[in-house]
């Protein structure tokens, strides 16, 4: 499945965590969880992690080892299989410390399962 959309302005929870997020509106037909994602920016596609289920109507997109300003670009993301479902965390270090999990099943995931350049 693959979507586009324009990244928007969310709360930056995501940025005081460490962890931005490009958020994007849409109405996807798709369970609410954490999913393994490639996303397209220009000509280049990165390795990424997408949360649907957090924000209303749309969904948050974490792009590995990548840092700029999204807002306002245009995105495209490929949604790949299911890393886990929603979970609320009542402490901030659980949620970071189950991100960095997220991240690093992600990376495994593309160096297994993509081959060539994205």
């Amino acid at each position: 499945m693959i979507i586009k959309g324009k990244v928007k302005r969310g709360k930056g929870v995501g940025r005081t965590i460490g962890y931005p997020t490009a958020n994007i509106d849409c109405d996807l037909d798709l369970p609410d969880g954490i999913f393994y994602s490639l996303a397209r920016l220009e000509k280049n596609w990165l390795p990424s992690v997408l949360v649907k289920g957090v924000i209303p109507r749309g969904v948050e997109i974490y792009l590995i080892d990548w840092s700029g300003d999204l807002y306002g670009k245009e995105i495209e993301v490929g949604i790949f299989d299911k890393i886990r479902d929603i979970v609320k965390f009542n402490q901030k270090e659980d949620l970071i410390k189950q991100i960095q999990e997220d991240v690093a099943k992600a990376k495994n995931y593309f160096k297994n399962h993509v081959h060539g350049n994205y």
